[in-house]
């Protein structure tokens, strides 16, 4: 086949309507092929290898949650560059133009490999994790049957990725491979992302390969074809080969997978044993450290959780994921200007991120106020945090009650008032948002307003005895 008629089985599979479901039965329809539906996104089609000595070709077939739609997608094309055709809809290339390379390797060529294509991989794996916890006959296939794994879903273009999930042989194997097929330079990185195989590789080595997807996710997403071509062309012509070497996970990285089980299980204590394991093994391991420090704060370990942030910080310090984490534990930890100050990094490394990051800073500069409101007791530096964490997003509802809380202890009732109709007016009625009010109404001296908030207080919540009680001793001094 010629590159054009590989082009048009990516526009075939770039026009399938936005879900999950056409993809899947796409491949269903293969011979032999097997289709596991254990309800929602729990979905993956598997297809066994028709050859001896054969790799497993992973992709997945939904995308982003918000994105689907039920009817085909028309593309827009200009030069190297796929668009969807409609401004306000995404591409859905992440992960079709993987599936389109698996159809052609599969389909096409024939090559005999064997095929996954799962679903919920944007739901952290759900399709993946299916196969592994509910079809223990299948995992061991995977296991026995197949020397590694290649997926087919990394952003960008000549990109390719081991994450955790491949030995140092396994990567050495791939660089060559990659620079024997490649015409040009490809690199390794996209650590911090994930996709499937970072689920199923529990013993089997695998690697993700770029597809030329940019700006997943996103309205401006598009696909490069000159970018899926290489990864193509480098595909048939390394999967074309006889002999494939089997490549192990490494006893680390089984030592994590063990873990990842064990807290998805909600076993919190074995998982801690199998990160500590991992560490033990690769004592360089960031996000076995990473991980248990996850654990370490669902435990309540909050200093633990905080020091094993740090390792993995130092041990991989432009890795945004680890510095958020890392924010979050000192933030936990109450030092909120080290919470910050990595805040400022991950903005650094990911300034796409900033609307989330500041997501994040807000709950920061909450909680310090909130501190500062309750426990020390400095109205101040609480309505300082609160002010700023309200810049940070103007529609914090609770923001503005308690900001308004720290005035009305202030003794600054005005402002008290006027941050509390904020929150009445932004968040629509409330007994809580109106009882504040009309104390703050109240100990400013308009007591008809109070009684106004007050009633409405008891129309809201008839059973409130604190508005009843106010309204009582207000009526007992006219």
């Amino acid at each position: 086949m010629q590159h054009e008629q590989f082009l048009d089985v990516l526009r075939f599979f770039l026009r399938m309507p936005l879900n999950a479901t056409p993809v899947l039965e796409h491949f269903a329809g293969m011979p032999n092929a097997r289709f596991y539906d254990f309800g929602g996104s729990e979905r993956f089609v598997y297809v066994p290898a028709t050859r001896e000595n054969a790799v497993l070709l992973v992709a997945h077939a939904d995308i982003c949650e918000g994105g689907e739609t039920e009817i085909p997608t028309e593309l827009s094309e200009d030069g190297d560059i796929i668009r969807n055709a409609d401004p306000e809809g995404i591409l859905g290339a992440d992960d079709r133009a993987g599936c389109a390379i698996v159809s052609i390797l599969a389909e096409k060529l024939l090559l005999g490999h064997g095929v996954l294509i799962t679903d919920g991989e944007e739901k952290v794996g759900d399709g993946a994790t299916a196969l592994l916890s509910r079809c223990g006959a299948v995992a061991a296939e995977l296991r026995a049957r197949y020397q590694f794994m290649i997926e087919f879903d990394q952003y960008k273009g000549r990109w390719y990725t081991c994450y955790d999930a491949g030995a140092d042989e396994f990567r050495e194997y791939v660089s060559k491979k990659i620079g024997e097929y490649s015409k040009a330079e490809f690199r390794h990185g996209g650590f911090e992302s994930f996709t499937d195989i970072c689920v199923l590789a529990t013993d089997i080595c695998g690697v993700n390969l770029s597809v030329g997807f940019y700006d997943e996710h996103t309205y401006d997403e598009y696909m490069n074809k000159s970018d899926w071509l290489d990864t193509l062309d480098v595909a048939v012509k390394w999967l074309s080969e006889s002999d494939f070497p089997k490549f192990h996970a490494s006893p680390a990285y089984r030592a994590f997978m063990r873990g990842v089980q064990y807290f998805e299980d909600k076993d919190k204590e074995a998982a801690v044993v199998e990160f500590t394991e991992a560490i033990r093994l690769k004592p360089d391991y960031a996000l076995a450290y990473n991980s248990r420090g996850e654990v370490y704060h669902r435990l309540a370990r909050d200093e633990d959780a905080l020091r094993d942030h740090c390792e993995a910080v130092r041990f991989d310090p432009e890795n945004y994921y680890y510095l958020l984490d890392r924010g979050c534990a000192y933030r936990t930890n109450r030092q909120y200007d080290l919470a910050l100050r990595d805040y400022d990094e991950a903005q650094r490394i990911k300034p796409e991120k900033l609307e989330h990051i500041n997501m994040i800073r807000r709950f920061c500069f909450s909680s310090r106020g909130e501190e500062c409101l309750l426990i020390e007791k400095d109205y101040d530096k609480a309505i300082e945090n609160y002010t700023e964490a309200l810049r940070l997003e103007p529609g914090y509802v609770c923001g503005y009650t308690w900001r308004g809380e720290a005035y009305h202890r202030k003794g600054d009732y005005e402002n008290a008032v006027r941050d509390f109709t904020e929150a009445i007016n932004r968040g629509g009625l409330d007994s809580y948002y109106h009882g504040w009010r009309g104390d703050s109404y109240r100990a400013w001296g308009q007591l008809d307003k109070a009684k106004e908030d007050f009633e409405t207080v008891l129309r809201l919540d008839p059973e409130n005895k604190k508005a009843r009680e106010a309204l009582r001793e207000m009526a007992e001094r006219e």
